[in-house]
């Protein structure tokens, strides 16, 4: 974890840190936990649309081709797995950019930015 938390922190270019810790801390300022939770999760709508996936025939197909979207985004990575008893998928993300704001100090709001991108 310690390891991924170092990657996260380092793969945010320097020149967006100061911005998006001043933008997250607005949203915080301006926002309740669930506005901006909503906002956040339709940015990550918006980033799946600008990278759409060709259909998939498998689940594996499609684990491949949301992380080749990730890499080239420098977003992570992403592994996929179906849990049969509650009949739902299972997406484990990995070494998302993180940026600490405000109370966040571990930039726990790109969670919701997830949320959407995998919806």
């Amino acid at each position: 974890p310690l390891t991924a938390a170092y990657l996260a922190r380092r793969g945010v270019a320097t020149q967006w840190r100061a911005f998006l810790r001043a933008l997250v801390e607005t949203l915080e300022e301006h926002l309740d936990a669930e506005g901006r939770a909503a906002l956040m999760r339709a940015i990550g709508r918006r980033m799946a649309e600008a990278m759409p996936l060709a259909h998939c025939d498998t689940l594996s197909d499609l684990e491949a081709r949301i992380n080749d979207a990730l890499a080239a985004a420098d977003w992570g990575y992403c592994e996929l797995a179906l849990d049969t008893g509650a009949k739902r998928l299972v997406v484990q993300h990995s070494a998302a950019p993180a940026v600490s704001a405000g109370g966040d100090a571990e930039g726990r709001w790109i969670g919701a930015v997830l949320e959407g991108l995998y919806g």
